[in-house]
């Protein structure tokens, strides 16, 4: 009788589990459907994948989408960089093989100077005039013009030393994504465009409050 009335047991625990386990699907593919709609970056890609990809692969792909976003709304606010503009050089960047965190300092780092340049620091007005740009440009388009200039600049200890100088410690590793001047660096932020990986600010806004409501 025990061991009829532990079966009956078993049996009810199990139906009882798979019915919140069916309801907390559900809840994990009405989740990744509000984030497909969320990040436009990915159009109808996602979409694609979610009848191809299991829920629990799709939603870990969501939240990779969600957390790279987010750095990049958060580094935005940092360095002074739209969203936007910032994923596009992440691309070109990762085309030289500099790390987000490397581009992300070194925009950091320039933004300050130019506001040092800007309050009258004849040093950083110098250290801009060397790298090619000023303190009137904003620090996307000052990037530009540092690599037209860092083009034509001879490799070796004296372009390091500039690029340490107006972009940090790491400037040096910031060097490949500039050799190639700004026709370069153009033709990188428009593929990334075409291929529809930019971030939005609203993307960024979306990612951020998603990943801080996982946190709550």
């Amino acid at each position: 009788m025990a061991i009829a009335q532990l079966s009956i047991d078993m049996v009810a625990k199990v139906a009882e589990f798979e019915k919140d386990l069916r309801r907390a699907t559900r809840a994990t593919e009405e989740q990744t459907a509000r984030m497909s709609q969320a990040f436009q970056m990915v159009g109808g890609a996602i979409t694609a994948m979610a009848g191809a990809l299991s829920v629990n692969y799709f939603a870990t792909q969501v939240r990779s989408v969600a957390d790279y976003a987010d750095q990049l709304g958060k580094m935005s606010q940092k360095v002074g960089v739209g969203a936007e503009d910032l994923s596009a050089l992440a691309y070109a960047a990762k085309l030289a093989d500099v790390p987000i965190d490397t581009l992300g300092t070194g925009l950091k780092k320039l933004s300050k100077l130019m506001q040092e340049a800007a309050g009258g620091s004849k040093h950083a007005i110098t250290v801009l005039k060397e790298m090619g740009t000023s303190e009137t440009a904003d620090v996307n388009k000052a990037l530009f013009d540092i690599a037209d200039r860092f083009a034509v600049l001879e490799d070796g200890a004296g372009k390091t030393a500039l690029a340490m100088e107006g972009m940090g410690k790491n400037g040096a590793e910031l060097i490949p994504l500039l050799n190639g001047g700004s026709a370069a660096l153009r033709e990188a932020t428009a593929e990334a465009r075409k291929f529809g990986i930019v971030v939005t600010k609203e993307a960024a806004a979306a990612a951020e409050k998603f990943n801080d409501n996982l946190t709550r």
